[in-house]
């Protein structure tokens, strides 16, 4: 066929091409879908993890503008393992509510195995870093910070500190209630505390900590008062920027309280979202919408109001929790610039949405979604992401390439790394059935 006669371009939409060529001629390079990692839906046993998203990994092959779908799916597992870890501030107006949570141990214990057998507690305490103008640091009252003023009745408190990790994550629910109520609280001076710090800790400090790689991870962060962030420090003249580190030494105390100041929100939210945490603010009712404007800056994170007394702490808990295990998000992690996504699911209705998340979802109830990835530019590549789950260690690993030229352009570069063709009478290269002629040769 020859398109000279007939005024067409070689390069054109397929529609188009496709009126004067037939298939064997036309070089249409498409999208390609290559599912690298398959395994099934299974729950945690001992030999291996749960595996509750699927594929874990694919390879794709895309040309520039042309979106590509491909499927991932979600079953919520079976006794899905659980790591809770009650990081409670203990300056002294909190000492009603450390007493009712020594008590209630058991019952939160005994309440979330009704959901999941595999369940784990840990404990740590905040107070604030032990400088002015956070607490006194006069001999007498950093002594015992709970003194008062007139010296009579004062209450015994320990001195301040600003984060202890008390009790590693364990399935032992008695020694949980035992370390809590061994837990001495201390005071300082200013109303904000230095939870955050403590916080920056709990989620980095891993090994200490006990965090499984595979768990849903929750925080329930326990206060009656605001907290300061980044630039606070300044106050006692701490300047160097938290280092999002973990800084405990052998007696689990944080390190760092006078070298570094508090964490920003932003810091924060990066490692909880690194570190696949839900963080649970149970705080009193006259702060409660300071945390949930807090609540809308980190990712994974709910608020719940406690009692005078926190003896709804149980009920609080294991509702937020309910709502977490229920519900799947699902977000693209280190997307290059050169891609876009988005995601569309049925969820639990009739018709295709655009949507990331999915909820009231039930045990081993499998939802399904389309993610649509487009490539804004062609860049060969490898391109690599990962589409991860709120909450969850599991993730697709996703591989791009860019169809960025036709397969008789790749040949006919690499032919033409030993000269000229003879088609183009030695003058040139044949490129997809064309010569490209060398400089000063012309020809049709």
């Amino acid at each position: 066929f020859d398109i000279h006669s007939h005024q067409i371009n070689r390069c054109d939409y397929y529609e188009n091409i496709q009126k004067h060529c037939s298939d064997q001629h036309i070089v249409h390079p498409g999208n390609k879908v290559k599912i690298v990692s398959d395994t099934a839906f299974k729950p945690l046993d001992s030999a291996s993890s749960a595996v509750q998203i699927k594929p874990q990994k694919v390879e794709l092959k895309m040309r520039a503008h042309s979106p590509l779908r491909f499927n991932i799916s979600y079953q919520l597992a079976e006794d899905y393992p659980v790591d809770l870890y009650f990081l409670m501030d203990l300056s002294n107006s909190m000492d009603v509510h450390k007493t009712k949570l020594s008590k209630l141990g058991q019952l939160l214990a005994n309440s979330m195995r009704n959901i999941t057998k595999n369940f784990r507690l840990g404990f740590g305490s905040f107070v604030e870093k032990e400088t002015v103008p956070f607490v006194n640091t006069a001999p007498r009252s950093i002594n015992n910070p709970c003194m008062s003023s007139d010296r009579n009745g004062a209450g015994q408190c320990v001195p301040p500190y600003s984060y202890i990790h008390h009790m590693t994550l364990t399935d032992d629910s008695t020694l949980f209630e035992q370390e809590v109520t061994a837990a001495k609280v201390s005071g300082n001076l200013d109303s904000p505390e230095g939870g955050l710090d403590a916080l920056m800790q709990v989620i980095v400090c891993s090994d200490e900590i006990g965090w499984r790689a595979a768990s849903r991870k929750l925080i329930v962060y326990s206060t009656d008062a605001g907290f300061h962030y980044a630039g606070d420090g300044k106050l006692a003249g701490i300047v160097e920027p938290n280092d999002a580190q973990c800084h405990l030494n052998a007696q689990r105390r944080y390190t760092h309280s006078l070298l570094h100041d508090y964490p920003s929100i932003g810091q924060i939210n990066h490692k909880i979202s690194q570190n696949n945490v839900n963080l649970i603010f149970a705080v009193v009712r006259d702060q409660a919408q300071l945390y949930k404007e807090l609540s809308e800056l980190i990712e994974g994170s709910f608020v719940g109001e406690l009692d005078d007394d926190s003896s709804n702490i149980v009920q609080l808990v294991v509702d937020i929790y309910k709502t977490i295990a229920k519900k799947i998000v699902f977000a693209a992690d280190s997307l290059p610039d050169s891609l876009s996504v988005r995601f569309f699911s049925k969820c639990q209705g009739e018709e295709l949405a655009e949507t990331s998340w999915c909820d009231g979802l039930k045990i081993k109830q499998q939802v399904d979604f389309e993610v649509e990835l487009t490539m804004n530019e062609c860049v060969r590549g490898p391109l690599r992401f990962n589409i991860s789950a709120q909450g969850l260690a599991e993730r697709v690993e996703v591989s791009v390439e860019g169809e960025c030229e036709c397969e008789c352009e790749k040949e006919s570069s690499v032919s033409s790394s030993g000269g000229v063709s003879p088609e183009c009478n030695d003058r040139g290269r044949r490129v997809c059935g064309i010569c490209q002629c060398e400089p000063l040769y012309y020809g049709s």
